[in-house]
């Protein structure tokens, strides 16, 4: 069977950049980030240049169809027609809930939306990413022709599988919690999984998933195939000592795959890892490709897992694969299925997952963002509608035909063995993506893509006996117009590079200020130094410096990507911030924005002019206006980007004021903000705000109440403004329900700035919690909530309660030094000394040293027999 190939400098070429996308996008944080985007799409146009280089100059053969031609096109037009700006009639026929979702956005107001992408900018990153790999998917159609190609392919699959794993595996064991020893990630680390260079450790498992067919597969070739004669029974130990390493070095990898997938504690990760085991397994037996010695190399490699495993700690590995709960999950897949009954036929536009899903996602999360769905079929569904869906399924559909062929009875060995790791692969695939957003991380996906062009070419070799089909055969002529037609295509090729890499390049610009910005916000966890507290002067200074960064870091993310929503929409909050804080702070607090806003509304200016005196006066807004009209735009900007983003029309409602706007037109900019955030706290405060303002006190508290619970920022912000109000608190308990943070919360303000007569009521609803919190706790946390019950009652004066509680806390835990002594004081203060002697005693033993308990024991013994002398 020939299957030598005539290699020229174009196909080398071609390899070049198809290899270099297996290798090099996942380095890039799996190629979820900017440089990992920037090198597919480099890759891609590379491969697909140098292709038609070589097919221009007549030195590789004519094009192959695949028959996936008509869907990428398909596909590719569904997404750029989601980008079109479309005129209003056309584009509510094709989306008609837009209407109910963007109320505000007609000409009258904030303008009309055009486009059927409900976050253009998103939607164009994300048509890069799809079009550079439908395009390594074409070229790689017509370089895989031979058992050899594809063979290769396989190889550098599994390679770059197993160098991954072995680097993972390095990090984990020296990390100091940055990618590559360098790399601050502003929300995850390398210190507890093994992660790879993947942001995800779901993903850094698939990875490994989709690699471990294809090292089995590469181990079959080396040891598996059955014996013809008796020579062929050649030891794994006797080819090592002849020089060849490969079976040793590919049973090392096969196992440090496994480990390392393993390692990183991903269900989904365990379930792919099973899935290309067993399949790969089943299809290699049922082609009789698996014998003694590939069992041998295969049990090899299971003991080196095993070994591995138990060095780390299996039972660790165990427990955190047996733990399972789908209920965030369901929550995200329930949301997205919302939207895309919402937008059954366009979607709300590729990448704007993250934007629109939490219109339905009723859970509060404030520290947690679902980036993805969980489900990328599901997400499709959501961002493309039922067209989106069909392309996928009938893409996925057209895969399997592809493995099913090559796989069928009487197929060349070769191309069979071939056909089952990539067949176990793709299975892994398609189970796994049915519990992660798999479809969007290039880093996986330029592995499935090559996959998927492995599967078509053996298909083809299967039913058309082409293994010998290589580019020895050149056509010796090729019409003018086809030459031409080559050139064209490259021309359009360079120009959408062109646009990808400028668009790529300003994200790689914004994301490193966006970085520093998160890091600054969300600021990872770190031992505080006892012996540096700082004073709330201290504080305070820190915090305003720390907010002067932050608003520097989202000025340049602007700066160096205009299109960043978010980054917009945080700028704005921060120059709110500022201007309030230096208002409300120092010696001479001004006004609040809320009152100067209430006064413009309500003064009835003859002019714009005039009223733009008002606001510019010093005992008014002064030099602050400047910074409000920045937020003011900046919050239109963001919305002019992604509509989509509640707090952006809180913050239009709330500066309207400025350029003239009245108050019906901020009340249609919240409501407006409550379709499409109903869940969100901030927007429900903001609209109690509002109501409260203008003397609505039950809409206010209706949607200080649906606040409440979401947010912990939130909650506090809304007692401060109760108890400033002078609603009762009672009426504050009864109608919010407080939690137990709530009232931890709302006792040290009433302590400090209340009535005594409101401190004591929020004081007996606190004890009654903590008794309620004790008798649900068990150790140590049951006696801490007991002891905060007593003191609760103890300053209420209700003695029965107070050694109610004691006597709870000691029947919890006899040996507790803490409510020993607590008991025992107290029983002193009530002038009980005989009962409070048992208790102080039992403390004395504990703490001899103590010489404050000793004295305090030698007067209660004095008192206890009448004895009034002085303490020996």
């Amino acid at each position: 069977m020939a299957t030598a190939i005539t290699s020229t400098r174009w196909l080398r070429a071609v390899d070049l950049f198809l290899y270099l996308a297996v290798l090099g996008v996942p380095i890039c944080l799996g190629g979820r980030g900017g440089w990992g985007q920037l090198l597919l799409i480099s890759c891609a146009a590379g491969a697909s240049l140098a292709w038609i280089g070589g097919r221009v100059s007549l030195r590789i053969s004519g094009y192959r169809w695949s028959r996936a031609e008509p869907l990428l096109l398909a596909g590719t037009f569904w997404l750029v027609l989601q980008l079109v700006p479309l005129p209003s009639t056309l584009l509510h026929s094709l989306s008609p809930t837009l209407a109910d979702w963007l109320p505000s956005w007609t000409a009258e107001s904030l303008g009309t939306w055009s486009t059927l992408s409900l976050y253009p900018a998103a939607t164009t990153e994300a048509l890069c990413s799809v079009i550079a790999a439908g395009l390594l998917f074409v070229v790689a159609c017509q370089r895989l022709r031979t058992i050899n190609d594809v063979e290769t392919m396989l190889k550098v699959i599994g390679l770059a599988t197993a160098a991954m794993a072995a680097f993972a595996l390095i990090q984990f064991a020296t990390s100091n919690g940055r990618f590559f020893w360098f790399y601050d990630h502003p929300f995850t680390s390398t210190l507890h999984r093994v992660k790879g260079t993947f942001t995800n450790k779901n993903h850094f498992a698939h990875f490994m998933a989709l690699g471990l067919a294809p090292l089995a597969w590469w181990l079959v070739r080396r040891v598996g195939q059955k014996p013809g004669t008796g020579r062929d029974f050649t030891t794994l130990a006797q080819k090592a000592g002849s020089g060849d390493l490969v079976p040793g070095v590919v049973m090392c990898g096969l196992g440090l795959v496994v480990f390392a997938g393993l390692l990183s504690l991903s269900r989904g990760g365990a379930l792919a890892l099973g899935v290309a085991a067993s399949s790969c397994a089943a299809m290699m037996y049922r082609h009789q490709q698996v014998s003694g010695r590939l069992l041998a190399g295969l049990a090899t490699s299971a003991v080196l897992v095993a070994t591995c495993l138990g060095f780390y700690g299996f039972q660790d590995v165990s427990q955190r694969l047996e733990e399972w709960d789908p209920g965030v999950r369901l929550m995200v897949w329930d949301a997205n299925l919302q939207v895309a009954s919402k937008f059954p036929w366009t979607g709300t536009g590729l990448g704007t997952h993250v934007e629109a899903h939490p219109t339905f996602l009723s859970e509060p999360f404030r520290d947690r963002e679902f980036t993805h769905a969980e489900n990328s079929p599901v997400q499709v569904a959501s961002e493309t509608g039922l067209p989106g869906l069909l392309m996928c399924l009938t893409a996925i559909f057209g895969c399997l035909t592809w493995c099913q062929t090559g796989l069928k009875r009487g197929t060349d060995p070769r191309v069979a063995t071939a056909a089952a790791a990539v067949t176990a692969s793709l299975l892994a695939h398609l189970v796994h993506c049915l519990f992660d957003f798999l479809w969007y991380v290039p880093g996986c996906m330029v592995v499935v893509v090559l996959l998927v062009a492995c599967a078509r070419s053996l298909a083809t070799m299967a039913t058309a006996d082409e293994m010998t089909d290589s580019f020895e055969s050149i056509p010796e002529t090729t019409g003018g117009f086809r030459r031409i037609g080559w050139m064209m295509a490259a021309t359009v090729i360079v120009l959408a590079t062109g646009f990808g890499i400028q668009q790529t390049g300003q994200r790689i610009a914004g994301d490193i200020h966006w970085d520093e910005y998160l890091r600054l916000r969300f600021p990872k966890e770190t031992a505080a130094d006892p012996d540096t507290v700082p004073t709330p002067a201290e504080y305070r200074t820190a915090a305003r410096k720390k907010h002067q960064q932050r608003m520097i870091a989202l000025g340049r993310t602007i700066t160096a990507n205009p299109n960043h929503a978010r980054a917009h929409l945080r700028l704005a909050a921060h120059y709110v911030t500022m201007v309030e804080e230096l208002r409300t702070g120092g010696a001479n607090p001004h006004m609040p924005l809320g009152q100067i806003r209430q006064a413009a509304l309500g003064a009835g200016f003859g002019s714009d002019a005039e009223r733009s005196e008002w606001l510019s006066r010093p005992g008014v807004l002064g030099a602050h206006r400047r910074h409000l009209g920045k937020a003011f735009a900046h919050a239109r900007q963001s919305l002019a980007l992604c509509p989509l983003q509640g707090m952006g029309y809180v913050h239009l409602a709330q500066l309207g004021y400025l350029n003239g706007d009245t108050a019906a037109a901020s009340n249609d900019l919240i409501a407006q903000a409550l379709v499409i955030r109903p869940h969100q706290a901030r927007v429900h405060e903001a609209a109690g705000s509002e109501a409260w303002l203008v003397g609505d006190q039950k809409t206010g508290l209706a949607h200080w109440k649906r606040a409440f619970h979401l947010d912990r920022v939130v909650q506090r912000r809304i007692l401060k403004k109760l108890a400033a109000a002078g609603l009762p608190a009672q009426v504050i308990i009864r109608e919010f329900q407080p939690d137990w943070e709530s009232l931890v919360y709302m006792k040290e303000l009433y302590k400090k700035a209340l009535p005594a007569d409101e401190y004591r009521i929020v004081l007996a609803d606190y004890a009654v919690a903590a008794q309620g919190r004790a008798t649900n706790q068990d150790g140590t946390d049951a006696v801490t909530s007991w002891l905060l019950a007593a003191g609760a009652y103890r300053q209420l004066d209700q003695g029965t309660q107070v050694q109610a509680c004691y006597e709870n806390a000691l029947e919890e835990n006899p040996a507790s030094l803490t409510a020993r002594l607590a008991f025992g004081r107290w029983l002193h203060s009530q002038d009980r000394f005989t009962e409070a002697v048992e208790h102080l005693e039992w403390a004395s033993q504990q703490q001899p040293d103590n010489q404050k308990l000793q004295r305090l024991l030698s007067s209660c013994r004095n008192s206890a027999s009448g004895d009034h002398a002085r303490p020996r």
